[in-house]
């Protein structure tokens, strides 16, 4: 008779552990659809860079932060960055209200496009043609490196 019990009570537990596997299971599998859905704040993603989604024109003679940020984007310069990055906040804020309209990668969630890119420091800004800048930029620096006006 002790034997039933004993026996009857290790199945018990096995099933409290299966159904424990199963919860953990369940949770990872919400948190990882969760962060699959999640997007970033401005603009459309393709292969993980954040494009702008005010176009040129609305943005026309409202300043040279305006201007440069329409240039860049123009030429496919993507600024590559990570939002503990206290450089990459100094960069996003010297382009000011013009900020949204940089196209730009968030390393922290683009890990492979940061990798592929050869991202080694941020902000790290890289044309089409794969040629960098790495580290804060005054605006002036970065449209000559662009070859835009400023």
């Amino acid at each position: 008779m002790s034997n039933h019990y004993k026996i009857h009570g290790e199945h018990s537990r096995d099933k409290y552990i299966i159904a424990g596997v199963l919860m953990v299971l369940i949770i990872i599998g919400l948190v990882s659809v969760w962060l699959v859905s999640a997007k970033p704040n401005s603009g459309s993603v393709s292969d993980g860079i954040s494009t702008p989604v005010l176009s040129a024109s609305s943005t026309a003679g409202v300043g040279p932060e305006f201007d440069l940020a329409r240039c860049l984007t123009d030429k496919k310069v993507v600024m590559y960055g990570a939002s503990w990055c206290s450089h990459c906040a100094d960069q996003k804020a010297s382009f000011g209200q013009a900020w949204p309209l940089v196209t730009y990668v968030e390393c922290t969630t683009n890990t492979k496009l940061c990798l592929a890119k050869k991202v080694e420091g941020y902000p790290s800004w890289i044309k089409d043609d794969g040629s960098k800048l790495e580290g804060f930029t005054e605006l002036k620096e970065l449209a000559t490196w662009a070859g835009c006006s400023f």
